[in-house]
């Protein structure tokens, strides 16, 4: 089987596991793992930084698969990683809306580059994978790759899929 041959096959498994998985309404860890997987297989990123800083200042942390919305689960996060502490929680309406970094400079570039968490040495693909989508302005773009054969793509996830396509085609 040809590496394209392959590829096509392993995406369409995905694809008919991810809608069975839905389907029978299957554990939460194992469909996020799905969808994660699909969006790379059917998506990839390029471009490059512009330094527009958005990243480090719309920032969202997620641990476990669940975004950080209150100060008590942003404290339990940086005890267990120390390295959240550079960023700065910002409120709104009682909870956290999302994220600024304290090391980034006014040239919208990152103060502690070689010392960086995970979270930042993984952007743009770490947004793209836990939200769907990448910062409009920043450089980079989330593009369909391209099968020679066409998927089959089951009706309960085609409008999750179309809803990537539209809001990365704005980026």
């Amino acid at each position: 089987m040809s590496s394209e041959s392959g590829h096509w096959f392993r995406t369409q498994v995905l694809l008919i596991g991810y809608s069975m998985v839905v389907w029978i309404g299957g554990l939460k860890s194992i469909r996020l793992f799905l969808w994660d997987t699909l969006k790379l297989e059917l998506f990839y990123i390029g471009g490059h930084c512009k330094s527009s800083g958005h990243c480090c200042k719309g920032l969202n942390i997620v641990v476990g698969g669940d975004r950080i919305e209150t100060i008590r689960q942003f404290e339990a996060a940086c005890v267990s990683n120390p390295s959240y502490s550079r960023f700065l929680p910002q409120i709104n309406h009682g909870t956290i809306s999302h994220f600024e970094c304290r090391c980034l400079s006014s040239e919208n570039r990152c103060g502690d580059y070689l010392g960086r968490p995970k979270i930042c040495r993984d952007y743009p693909h770490s947004m793209f994978i836990h939200h769907g989508y990448i910062f409009a302005g920043c450089g980079y773009t989330v593009l369909p790759k391209r099968f020679s054969r066409r998927l089959w793509i089951p009706r309960n996830i085609r409008h999750s899929l179309d809803v990537i396509r539209s809001i990365n085609s704005r980026a």
